[in-house]
């Protein structure tokens, strides 16, 4: 188990850190439903979640295309390929505003790798390092 604030995607948080901290999911939700949700929370947006899966994406569409977004996905080794075709979905359009950094741990860069449709969207590979107890001190006290 990591010690507190060791976890790679500490300096991206850090790093992303401009006013309101980026929507961060911890714990990938375990279905494209339980995702919407998560978002809905996360970008704050009005009312109650919808019922019907297009109309739900309509809307976190529309919300993602108002300006720019960045969200986190901490632990994405744990995604499933139903999963990881989602959030590809999202970010896939010609008004999304959206930066999606997928956080992970041991096999994180395979999985990614093995969804031909995902990993051709993605810009930046960068690898992230454990903190040092000094650097964690440092990026906690901030």
């Amino acid at each position: 188990m990591q010690q507190p604030g060791s976890s790679p995607t500490l300096p991206a948080r850090t790093r992303t850190r401009r006013g309101h901290p980026p929507p961060h999911l911890p714990y990938p939700p375990h279905h494209p439903r339980g995702a919407r949700h998560e978002l809905f929370t996360a970008l704050e947006l009005p009312g109650q979640p919808l019922c019907y899966a297009s109309e739900f994406d309509h809307l976190l569409k529309a919300a993602l295309a108002s300006h720019p977004h960045t969200l986190i996905l901490d632990e994405a080794q744990w995604l499933s390929s139903d999963q990881l075709e989602y959030f590809r979905y999202l970010w896939d359009g010609p008004d999304i505003q959206l930066a999606i950094i997928f956080g992970g741990g041991d096999g994180c860069h395979t999985i990614l790798r093995n969804e031909p449709m995902l990993s051709s969207r993605i810009f930046i590979w960068q690898h992230f390092t454990r903190l040092t107890p000094a650097k964690k001190s440092k990026r906690l006290s901030r």
